[in-house]
């Protein structure tokens, strides 16, 4: 990354004239204020003059990426046991969320994404469902919804065949009108499980006068 004045820190050494100093000064406050904003570059040494040597980033420094729109601080080499973020030391965790307007824009940008950072989606008019908070997983980026469901619509497919007990039905949930016609057979009934009970009192009725 160029030095420039708005993402170098720079300390006058003791040969400096009085007009370079105020330079180096001033784009080094300048840095700070700005937090070395650049757009995909993190800062390195060539960016950080002590009197005239170069360092290493320090603790606790952020970056801010103008291009993602991310804030980042630097854990020294401290990966923390979430594997490695995408740009190096400066990492997300610990700063929040990172919103989106959709999701689809979320997962095209997942090589921005940390892992163990939670980011937002919101205003997708793609699909309401969406505006959740996920959880970025792994180092492959993954997604981890883990938001409460706003809405949520479970297929056939999905449900493993004798999950759904009569104790997790509603009493009353499932109607006549919910019931395919003919899609209950003979077959599916256990003998004797119907009882007058659960029947309408004019079935009942018409059974006894057949």
């Amino acid at each position: 990354m160029a030095i420039t004045t708005s993402n170098t820190f720079n300390i006058p050494g003791a040969t400096d004239t009085i007009s370079t100093a105020r330079g180096s000064w001033n784009s080094s406050f300048k840095a700070i204020l700005q937090n070395f904003a650049s757009a995909n570059a993190i800062p390195v040494s060539t960016n950080l003059n002590y009197e005239g040597a170069t360092t290493d980033p320090k603790e606790g420094m952020l970056y801010y990426n103008s291009n993602t729109g991310g804030l980042y601080v630097n854990t020294s080499g401290s990966d923390m046991g979430f594997g490695t973020g995408p740009y190096g030391d400066f990492r997300r965790l610990g700063l929040g969320t990172r919103a989106y307007t959709d999701i689809s824009t979320a997962a095209t940008n997942e090589s921005h994404l940390d892992p163990g950072e939670l980011i937002v989606v919101i205003n997708d008019t793609g699909g309401v469902s969406n505006n959740r908070v996920y959880l970025v997983s792994d180092t492959n980026k993954n997604l981890v919804d883990v938001a409460t469901p706003y809405t949520r619509s479970i297929s056939n497919t999905a449900i493993v065949a004798a999950a759904i007990t009569q104790h997790e039905i509603a009493d009353g949930a499932i109607t006549s009108e919910k019931i395919a016609d003919g899609t209950v057979i003979a077959a599916d009934v256990a003998n004797e499980s119907i009882t007058d009970s659960k029947l309408d009192s004019s079935l009942v009725l018409l059974g006894l006068v057949l």
